[in-house]
């Protein structure tokens, strides 16, 4: 008892704070739930095996606590900041370019090179850049400086036939000894569709079409709850959500979206509404239509071959 006397008395002036703002709570039971799950967590795990390590823990568990408090989705917290934060890149510094005489736009860009040998690449040139994007400007750099471009010569046999890459993909590849990563590659320039793979939905769907020598990608709308995976982890820049030739399930569906895709009216006619660079119109697939022979081969497709989707 005697200590918790005195140590309200020491702390009079912080424990009165509450008095002066009436936002304030009176206790603090608010902030020990929030701490409640990394306090039971901590038995479990034992302890951090470095100082930095429970530095990191704080952190985490500041932002995922506070987007708690906000109401907001943590996993969708989270993975906009992992996904956006990268994408701010740096400013370039004015007075490093000032020095070799390079002036910045408004935007605060340089051009790719300058009289004298000056190159630049990156953030500085692009705004927000990959490191892909760095290295084709260091590419383009070289090129300019040696007067020449430098080709590559591929062995034969070192790129994977279409089937051997598809059947990579559902291999679950191991770390392995060193000098074998190249056996973990998944050839994704010959095969990607990263999109089907990482939709936690499934609502990208590979399919086989006549004429084409590599499955296409159709978009389930029905599916899809616009989480935004397919887009981030898009190689190609794109958002197969929005991008992709979609299936619509009922006319409403159809009519809430702008993207180019198709409403299967009639399975057994067949009958189709297809939207494709904003128009709508119906077609009868049955005989001569006016529609792209493309389309109408991978609607037919998904018809024929994958009723399940319908």
């Amino acid at each position: 008892l005697d200590k918790a006397v005195n140590y309200s008395l020491n702390n009079r002036r912080e424990l009165e704070t509450f008095l002066l703002d009436g936002r304030l709570e009176l206790t603090n039971n608010r902030a020990e739930r929030a701490v409640k799950p990394f306090v039971m967590g901590r038995k479990n795990w034992l302890f951090s095996d470095t100082n930095k390590g429970a530095d990191a823990s704080m952190m985490w568990y500041s932002v995922i606590e506070s987007a708690k408090l906000n109401n907001l989705n943590v996993y969708g917290y989270l993975l906009h900041l992992l996904t956006e934060l990268p994408k701010l890149g740096e400013k370039p510094a004015p007075e490093a370019f000032a020095a070799y005489g390079v002036t910045l736009d408004a935007r605060g860009r340089a051009q790719a090179s300058y009289p004298g040998g000056i190159f630049v690449a990156g953030d500085a040139l692009r705004g927000p850049a990959t490191v892909v994007e760095a290295i084709a400007d260091a590419r383009a750099a070289a090129d300019a400086i040696t007067g020449s471009t430098r080709k590559v010569n591929f062995p034969a046999g070192s790129h994977p036939g279409y089937g051997a890459a598809l059947a990579k993909k559902g291999k679950l590849a191991s770390p392995c000894a060193e000098g074998c990563d190249a056996e973990r590659c998944l050839a994704c320039n010959t095969v990607c569709e990263t999109c089907v793979t990482v939709c936690p939905n499934r609502a990208n769907v590979a399919v086989e079409v006549p004429g084409h020598a590599m499955r296409q990608i159709v978009h389930v709308d029905r599916l899809c709850n616009e989480c935004g995976n397919c887009a981030t982890f898009c190689p190609y820049s794109s958002r197969p959500y929005r991008d992709k030739f979609t299936l619509f399930t009922t006319e409403q569906d159809f009519a809430d979206s702008e993207n180019d895709g198709f409403l299967v009216l009639c399975k057994n006619c067949p009958r189709v509404r297809v939207r494709l660079h904003g128009e709508v119109a119906d077609y009868d697939l049955s005989g001569d239509n006016a529609l792209d022979r493309g389309i109408e081969t991978l609607i037919l497709s998904v018809i024929e071959k994958y009723a399940y989707m319908l």
